[in-house]
């Protein structure tokens, strides 16, 4: 779904909403778990309300291949200011002190920080620390559509973009010369890499003269000429393999990547394929 960004106007409404929707700082910190999560970290924990030292919630974002190697920690401070309202320096300089320099710190507000506090965020050589202001904050979830419902709305270019861009669909091309009679989009899947075989579009195969065996082909851009077609008459598989491997369909490690393709046949049954 397409989404319209909110103006100035728009988004002071929606944040003055947003930051009632909170009855308390302790409410805001329970809606920042989840949130924190929508966001890709994991293992979110609310501290106790005292005696954590100034940090509201803990995280993680989890190592790649081995935890003890690259996860690292983010210490977060929440604060639910009323919109507009200052974050000076002091906090940032607080926050800086708490957090070591092989972990990440997070405040975010629903006020927003003076320029003071932005400079002495990045002032720290080797320390992380992001701030997340309140306009920020609807952005993000606009993005990760938290809190939000739209209504519909027609919208003549996405309509366009649907059918004429995205989807999959045949089409019967004219050109000068008539050359291309017809122009199909159809997936290569897992299982035709796996086989190392080319599956050829129904809509194609209906062209295609029933005494012919041999066909043509130009696979992006790559001319093969003479290839066979299945005794089934359902794909092509000379040369597959190859192809396959030289466009990282198939990769070394024996992974497979799906790829959609274009097939262009013109009036002579000679068939243009490119990958999309």
């Amino acid at each position: 779904m397409a989404i319209v960004s909110l103006n100035n106007e728009e988004k002071k409404h929606v944040l003055d909403q947003f930051y009632k929707s909170f009855e308390n700082g302790y409410e805001f910190e329970k809606f920042l778990k989840p949130f924190l999560e929508k966001l890709g970290l994991s293992e979110v924990v609310v501290t106790k309300a005292s005696g954590d030292g100034g940090i509201d919630l803990e995280a993680i974002r989890p190592s790649l291949i081995n935890d003890d190697v690259d996860s690292v920690i983010y210490k977060i401070q929440a604060k639910r200011y009323k919109p507009g309202s200052p974050i000076g320096i002091e906090i940032i300089q607080r926050h800086l002190g708490i957090i070591n320099s092989d972990e990440v710190g997070i405040i975010i507000t629903t006020g927003r920080f003076t320029k003071e506090a932005e400079l002495a965020a990045k002032s720290k050589l080797g320390y992380k620390l992001i701030l997340i202001d309140g306009e920020e904050l609807i952005d993000l979830c606009i993005e990760k559509n938290i809190g939000f419902v739209y209504e519909p709305k027609f919208s003549l270019n996405e309509l366009k973009s649907f059918y004429k861009e995205k989807n999959s669909s045949i089409d019967i091309v004219r050109t000068n010369n008539d050359e291309i009679i017809l122009s199909v989009d159809k997936e290569i899947s897992v299982n035709d890499i796996r086989a190392t075989i080319l599956r050829i579009p129904r809509i194609v195969l209906e062209k295609f003269s029933c005494d012919k065996d041999f066909f043509d082909l130009t696979f992006n851009g790559e001319i093969l000429k003479n290839v066979p077609i299945s005794k089934d008459r359902k794909y092509f598989s000379k040369e597959m393999s190859r192809l396959y491997k030289k466009y990282n369909l198939k990769t070394n490690e024996g992974l497979y990547n799906p790829t959609k393709c274009t097939w262009n046949l013109d009036k002579d049954n000679n068939i243009h394929i490119k990958l999309i």
